[in-house]
């Protein structure tokens, strides 16, 4: 998957480099020569650069072979994920003081260019606070084979991914169903396309090695769907129609579960009404957005923003809206409602300076809304925890669910 991968810092200079299968110090003194006028991905002679910029540093990786860039990406983010929680920061002089734990990390999380050890708290035994080993060399005898135990007794563990000995004085799980859509409305508030994507998380706080089984209220079949691997060996109950999770959660927030649906419409709890005309130099622009929440769902529509592109041929527009602030960030306008009241229609209206000669292209040139929203307590595709259980321990925790709704990717045509 990988050749190399290399920690530099901003000025280019190498904090640690790992070469998988031959040595690139070619390639990677080309990279940096140019290190500064390339994004992501970038290409140097016949390898693949991957450029993670974090902090004042730059994670490097190269590859030859077709490879998932996003497989890459997701192994630096739990890299510094890892440094993060064992030295508190993740800089260029947090790397040189603590070079080899990072070496080693890097070396237990990848092997040969591939992924090997993916789990944070066994990663983290490398990164222990200073004089942390030294404790246990000079107390005990046996004490330089503690890493190599400790390491080898969670990997052989039934659930690697959790710690064993856990320990909390107050136990509690919370789990948010939380869902995204993605569509594109046309002028007259119809649906265009559609596609939602969510995802189950659990933030589980708990003593011991507790089993949890998630029972799910789902009106909607789910046609794609993954599981965390914690829930792989047996998702045998889900897939029999029970609908049913059953794993050892980790310690710490994750996914669970994702799932995808492209089959349901969601219903929209408001309502965007955009309008655009033109007279001989103006562009007036009209734009209202309402909640159509009912009174009894006690629901609120929250951080509720929405954006739009002037063409760069436009004059200094002048706008006025009765809810939220305005901006202009050169020529996008951002409106950021905030709150959408039930009892009040939020309305931006404007004049937009436009030559003479532009109008009949910008009539004919479609214009979009970009719209970004927050509902806590709600989900279209009604998707919710019904009940879970915990065995495994004799304690009964504590446990709060609910659902959240945001847009992805929501479009509105002006016209």
């Amino acid at each position: 998957m990988m050749h190399s991968l290399l920690i530099l810092s901003n000025a280019g200079d190498t904090l640690i480099e790992k070469h998988y299968r031959d040595s690139l110090r070619n390639i990677v003194d080309q990279f940096v020569a140019i290190k500064d006028q390339v994004n992501l991905v970038s290409q140097v002679n016949d390898y693949i650069c991957i450029k993670v910029p974090f902090n004042d540093l730059i994670f490097l990786a190269i590859t030859k072979e077709e490879t998932q860039i996003a497989v890459i990406v997701e192994m630096i983010e739990i890299l510094v994920d890892v440094i993060k929680a064992g030295i508190g920061k993740v800089d260029s002089d947090s790397i040189r003081d603590h070079f080899s734990g990072v070496l080693l990390s890097m070396e237990e999380l990848i092997e040969y260019g591939c992924p090997f050890t993916t789990h944070q708290h066994i990663l983290a035994h490398f990164l222990r606070k200073p004089g942390f080993f030294e404790r246990f060399t000079t107390i005990k005898p046996q004490g330089d084979t503690y890493l190599d135990e400790a390491i080898k007794n969670e990997q052989m563990n039934e659930s690697p991914w959790r710690p064993r000995n856990l320990r909390y004085t107050l136990n509690e799980i919370l789990i948010d169903v939380i869902e995204y859509v993605n569509m594109t409305m046309d002028k007259h508030w119809n649906p265009v396309r559609y596609d939602i994507v969510g995802h189950i998380q659990v933030n589980a706080s708990l003593t011991g090695m507790p089993d949890l089984t998630m029972y799910l209220h789902a009106p909607h079949q789910f046609l794609h769907y993954t599981f965390h691997q914690a829930v792989i060996s047996r998702r045998k109950r889900f897939e029999e129609e029970e609908k049913v999770l059953v794993f050892t959660p980790l310690d710490t927030k994750f996914i669970v579960f994702k799932y995808w649906l492209n089959d349901l419409c969601p219903s929209l709890p408001f309502k965007i009404t955009p309008a655009i005309s033109f007279e001989e130099e103006t562009m007036k622009l009209d734009i209202r957005a309402e909640s159509k929440m009912i009174l009894t769902e006690r629901l609120v529509i929250e951080e509720f923003k929405i954006y739009f592109v002037l063409p760069k041929v436009c004059g200094k527009p002048s706008i006025a809206v009765n809810t939220g602030t305005f901006v202009m960030d050169e020529n996008k306008g951002i409106w950021s409602v905030g709150r959408l009241m039930l009892d009040r229609v939020s309305q931006l209206t404007g004049r937009v300076p436009v030559p003479k000669e532009i109008v009949p292209i910008l009539q004919e040139t479609e214009m979009s809304l970009e719209v970004n929203f927050m509902i806590v307590g709600y989900n279209p595709t009604g998707t919710k925890i019904e009940k879970v259980l915990a065995r495994g321990e004799s304690y009964a925790p504590y446990k709060g669910a609910r659902c959240v709704f945001h847009s992805g990717k929501f479009e509105v045509r002006m016209n």
